[in-house]
């Protein structure tokens, strides 16, 4: 397989519980290596944004997720790595600073 092997387990179900119809499906990703690169700069560069809108609010005070995504994602020393990456990875880790108290 090109990009991703994947091997399927199912999880057993204790007698006692048969009778409720759970059912699990354990599946585990074995990503190729540059499929796995990928992830990880994916991962590091929605941890980065995050920690940027933080600094910047803890900075400056609290403001818009918008005006915020501007000021973050705008920025012109924003490495090149990060802005290769997927937008709407970058976007959503800013909106999570919202439901982190800024001290």
């Amino acid at each position: 397989m090109n990009s991703v092997c994947a091997a399927f387990r199912l999880r057993s179900i204790p007698k006692e519980r048969k009778s409720i119809h759970l059912k699990s499906l354990r599946i585990r990703v074995y990503p190729e290596k540059n499929l796995h690169r990928m992830w990880k700069q994916w991962l590091a560069a929605s941890r980065y944004c995050f920690n940027q809108a933080i600094a910047y609010q803890c900075k400056h005070g609290l403001i818009s997720k918008y005006d915020l995504r501007k000021v973050v994602l705008e920025n012109e020393s924003l490495p090149d790595w990060i802005k290769e990456s997927p937008y709407h990875l970058k976007v959503n880790a800013i909106k999570l600073r919202k439901n982190i108290d800024i001290l």
